[in-house]
């Protein structure tokens, strides 16, 4: 690395606050099943990187 920069970086790095990177969860899609009086139904659900599920509304498909 030329001194130039080097001192760029190290210029850089003075104007920009250090921040620790935090590990979240993946984003990931699954659906969740359950038979509900006599009807089969379904529902997608999302993990959110604060690792917490968001799911939408059940949705009857079949019976059960």
């Amino acid at each position: 690395m030329s001194l130039f920069e080097k001192f760029g970086d190290g210029m850089l790095a003075r104007l920009v606050p250090t921040r620790q990177a935090a590990a979240g969860c993946p984003h990931e899609t699954y659906y969740e099943y359950r038979c509900n009086q006599g009807k089969r139904q379904i529902r997608t659900c999302t993990v959110l990187l604060n690792c917490t599920s968001s799911c939408g509304t059940w949705r009857t498909f079949d019976l059960c």
